[in-house]
């Protein structure tokens, strides 16, 4: 930023960078994943515990988006790591939060991991989803499967990548490959800031 309002660490609030190294070192490696069906991988950086699930909600309810550059950059490593090699740009897009979430929050934390994913790759990010039903957080495993309804904007031709903010019982993640699936998608990718234990 500047000398006025220096960076300063999302999770304890050092000076220098948004999120420091010693933050950084106390994110845990995420657990095995089962990919969602309709997914063809999962990149996560990682578990939501601790200082995973801190950074997360230092977004999401503390509107703390100083880190969004760092964690959005770390995405497009690790699926760039998996893509095949010369195959064409992919396109970005997200796990739209429900219309009452973003007003609540005035904003959507996968819409902006993802367009500062676009930004560092220069690969497009697109809205290509409208969400139809309302939040998982807070439900049980049984009641989130089957619960999320999504509807596509347009045709998803091609190799997409969706963006979330934390991968729990994938039942979110599923739904929205769905949508994307039967709207064209042939190759679905899912990158998300956490994956919980």
């Amino acid at each position: 930023m500047s000398l006025l309002f220096p960076d300063t660490c999302v999770l304890c609030d050092a000076p220098g960078t948004a999120l420091c190294l010693r933050c950084l070192r106390q994110l845990e490696p995420p657990p095995p994943i089962e990919e969602p069906p309709g997914t063809q991988t999962v990149d996560a950086l990682c578990s939501y515990r601790d200082a995973g699930a801190d950074l997360v909600l230092s977004l999401k309810r503390r509107n703390r988006r100083e880190a969004v550059p760092m964690i959005a950059a770390a995405l497009c490593v690790a699926v760039e790591a998996r893509r095949a090699d010369g195959s064409r740009p992919p396109r970005i897009t997200w796990l739209p939060t429900t219309p009452q979430r973003r007003r609540t929050r005035g904003f959507d934390q996968a819409e902006l991991l993802a367009r500062a994913m676009g930004k560092f790759s220069g690969w497009p990010a697109v809205k290509l989803l409208n969400r139809e039903s309302g939040p998982q957080m807070g439900l049980g495993r049984q009641d989130r499967v089957g619960r999320p309804v999504f509807r596509a904007r347009r045709s998803c031709e091609g190799e997409l990548i969706l963006v979330d903010d934390v991968l729990t019982t994938g039942a979110t993640i599923a739904a929205a490959a769905e949508t994307l699936v039967a709207a064209g998608a042939t190759t679905l990718r899912a990158a998300v800031v956490a994956v919980a234990p």
